[in-house]
């Protein structure tokens, strides 16, 4: 008879789960939360709700103006709001580190590469508590570029867990 160990995974949800029937909810949140990151250090990173802004947001979710369209004039500063998700995060002396850093690509729409700058963006976390809760505004201008349509292509690099997500978002220079 072969017996089968549980999971790392299932034991945390088993302990929260009695600790839920016992109403120590506290207990059965840090269960929670230590199987939430557990699954998301082994998740994919992920950049979701990526959005062409009027304006920068003023925190999470908040303050997202949504422009009418993807057509800028050349030099006009570009605008987008995204949410990484499932980046590592690590315990440092008084707190939580996170690191991810951006590099740009533009392609014509084709896919033929026109410019790259890796690391154009580098947005080191340090918080007190673990948070989730991330967003990044990410400013891109295109000085000089010729009237026509291009694909920004965003590629995020998880410094700390050690992850790659890219995001294509096309635009239009007018």
């Amino acid at each position: 008879m072969t017996l089968l160990a549980a999971s790392p995974l299932s034991k945390l949800l088993t302990e929260a789960e009695s600790a839920y029937e016992k109403k120590d909810y506290q207990a059965a949140i840090g269960k929670l939360t230590e199987a939430q990151e557990q699954i998301r250090n082994e998740a994919p990173l992920e950049l979701a709700n990526v959005i062409l802004v009027a304006q920068k947001a003023q925190g999470m979710g908040q303050g997202i103006k949504p422009r009418p369209n993807n057509r800028y004039r050349a030099g006009q500063e570009i605008l987008v709001y995204l949410e990484p998700q499932n980046y590592g995060i690590r315990s440092q002396s008084g707190g939580y580190h996170a690191q991810l850093v951006l590099d740009l690509l533009v392609k014509e729409p084709a896919g033929k590469q026109l410019f790259e700058q890796k690391a154009f963006g580098r947005f080191p976390v340090d918080t007190a508590r673990l948070v989730r809760d991330l967003y990044l505004n990410v400013t891109v201008t295109l000085t000089g570029a010729p009237a026509g349509k291009y694909l920004l292509e965003v590629v995020a690099h998880d410094v700390v867990g050690d992850k790659s997500a890219n995001v294509t978002i096309p635009v239009e220079i007018i």
